[in-house]
Formats: C-alpha cells, structure tokens, sequence
C-alpha cells in the first residue's frame, strides 16, 4: 500500500509538472479533448480509488485493483501525447497477451 501511494503522488508530480510546462488552461483544455477524454477519466478514476483505497479504506485488493488502473491508464494517457504512441502500446498488449496464452498453455497440460 506504501508503494501505491507514492506512485500516485509521484503521478500528481508528474502531472503537475506537465500542467506547468504546457500551462495551466492549455493543459486542463487539452485534457477534456474527445480523443483523450477516455484516457483522463480513466486516470482520473484509477488515481482517486488508489488514493481512496489506500488511505480510507486500507484495502489491499482495492488498491491494487486501483493502482494497476492508474498505471495502464498513465501509460496510455502519456502515449496519447505520442504520434503512434497508443498504436505501440496496443501492439504491446497483443504481444503479451500471446505470450501469456502461450505460457498459462503449457501450465495448464504439464
């Protein structure tokens, strides 16, 4: 639980730092576009329940439910700024999703 919240502070750095470089308002109305809206309220939502779950509820299986959320979504969220960006980590994702058919395969007829 320690380490998902200072991965989500870390990421509120991060996101701050951003927001200074690009500037405030440019930042919030680049945030609220129709093709990264998805990724924002998925960040959103992943940063808020890690929080949420970590400090109120001190769940672990919600936390890290919250914090993997957090993750994949920061991933894309820094990839939508990224030309190709979300098409890598999409080829990524089949890669590895093959690799663990493959592998839960093998596990599963030995």
């Amino acid at each position: 639980q320690k380490f998902a919240l200072m991965f989500a502070f870390g990421s509120m750095t991060l996101l701050s730092s951003l927001a200074i470089l690009k500037g405030p308002s440019a930042f919030a109305s680049s945030l609220i576009e129709r093709e990264k809206l998805p990724f924002s309220a998925m960040y959103l939502l992943g940063l808020v329940g890690t929080l949420v779950a970590t400090i109120v509820m001190r769940s672990f299986i919600f936390t890290a439910i919250f914090g993997l959320t957090q993750a994949i979504a920061l991933l894309y969220f820094l990839a939508s700024y990224v030309p190709g960006g979300k098409a890598i980590l999409n080829f990524c994702g089949r890669c590895c999703s093959k690799s663990a058919r493959v592998v839960s395969g093998r596990l599963i007829r030995t």
